[in-house]
């Protein structure tokens, strides 16, 4: 089960470069700071009437470190590349995390890197490359070259939180509320140091209300998701997994008529759930 839940998660992500796309408009410190507070706000209500406000801040603070690490620097670093780079090469740089988990989960918990893995692994990555391969030429020119930095940096962050989430495993899951706050509290100090004010008075209430939407549900939602999975399922296997987000991603861009359906798409299918399959045999 913890699998499965885990799972979820990268369907849910699947969804941001699609948001994103109706959102570049608006300064990434801005469109942050109301995705983290707004889901911050739901829980800590929640926490609330539950009675359950201590769980949610008395937990280990070396937990709300990595956590924060993880929420903040992985969607800072990620909504900056996806100003600067084609959506789907942003996608195929951040999922270079499935592997990179798979690394620090055996850095960190003493995790072996089997051959199935790596195979797996193999197997996901060519198929990302069809992606890439086929959409070369058919998005924005000159792209700025930082966003291929700062996508890289995105996958190290989600994938050292990823593998601590292991050492964690007496930290409750709202814990993830507060650390959501903090993430919050820092993109908004970061808008109020680099932006003018006026750009949240500027807001549509359309816009306003897409953020809060996309804060709540792909972000807030799938961060519960991917920690339970990690904490109580199999790492590795879930870094595996992940690689179905740039292909879903993909998808509802086409769908939506901001990409271009080509072939490659369906060899990149193939290779990517070939891949899953594949490592799925290996035991937690």
């Amino acid at each position: 089960m913890p699998n499965l839940f885990g799972s979820i998660a990268p369907l849910l992500w699947s969804l941001i470069p699609t948001l994103s796309y109706f959102l570049t408009h608006i300064d990434s410190a801005l469109l942050l700071s109301i995705c983290f507070l707004s889901f911050a706000f739901l829980g800590i209500s929640y926490g609330f009437f539950s009675k359950k406000l201590a769980v949610i801040f008395k937990q280990q603070p070396e937990f709300y470190f990595y956590s924060v690490l993880g929420i903040f620097g992985f969607h800072f670093f990620y909504f900056l590349a996806l100003k600067m780079v084609p959506a789907i090469a942003a996608l195929l740089i951040v999922n270079t995390g499935g592997i990179l988990i798979i690394i620090y989960n055996s850095i960190f918990n003493k995790v072996a890197f089997t051959s199935k893995y790596l195979i797996g692994f193999c197997l996901c990555f060519l198929g990302i490359l069809f992606i890439v391969s086929g959409a070369e030429q058919k998005f924005i020119a000159n792209p700025n070259d930082w966003g291929y930095l700062f996508a890289f940096l995105a996958a190290n962050c989600w994938s050292i939180y990823t593998a601590k989430a292991k050492q964690f495993a007496d930290t409750k899951i709202e814990a993830i509320i507060a650390s959501c706050l903090y993430s919050g509290i820092i993109s908004l100090i970061w808008f109020l140091l680099a932006s003018e004010f006026t750009a949240f008075l500027a807001l549509s209430l359309k816009s306003m209300l897409l953020i809060i939407f996309t804060g709540v549900f792909p972000m807030g939602a799938s961060f519960f998701l991917w920690y339970y999975g990690n904490k109580h399922g199999n790492v590795n296997l879930l870094a595996i997994i992940s690689y179905i987000a740039p292909i879903l991603g993909t998808i509802w861009l086409i769908l939506l008529g901001i990409s271009n359906f080509y072939a490659e798409i369906i060899y990149a299918f193939i290779l990517i759930f070939s891949g899953i399959f594949f490592a799925s045999g290996q035991k937690k």
